[in-house]
């Protein structure tokens, strides 16, 4: 049910729940700025749990981060860039950009 984040259940594969990985990619986003509070931060992870943190910072939830609009499903080698600031928080700047592999046939 990858239509349908709250009632996806894991059991089926013994992997996480969305929820589950929500918080814990939210937890390690916070974990990495505590270490790094200034410069540049290159994350690097699977597909889908970029997917789910970019629309978390981005306002979405993780129940309806799959709907229209919410997210996209990201690129191999694609960038985004999301700026924080202590005071103003997360402010996703770009999604998906995989101009650096120039014009691929």
């Amino acid at each position: 049910m990858l239509s349908d984040p709250a009632n996806y259940k894991a059991e089926t594969n013994g992997g996480e729940t969305f929820e589950q990985l929500a918080e814990r990619a939210m937890a390690a986003l916070q974990d990495i700025i505590k270490i790094h509070d200034k410069g540049n931060i290159l994350i690097v992870s699977h597909g889908h749990t970029l997917r789910l943190l970019l629309a978390l910072l981005g306002g979405a939830t993780w129940q309806n981060h799959r709907e229209e609009g919410k997210s996209v499903s990201l690129l191999n080698t694609a960038i985004s860039v999301v700026h924080y600031d202590s005071e103003k928080g997360f402010s996703v700047e770009k999604v998906n950009d995989v101009g650096h592999l120039g014009n691929l046939p």
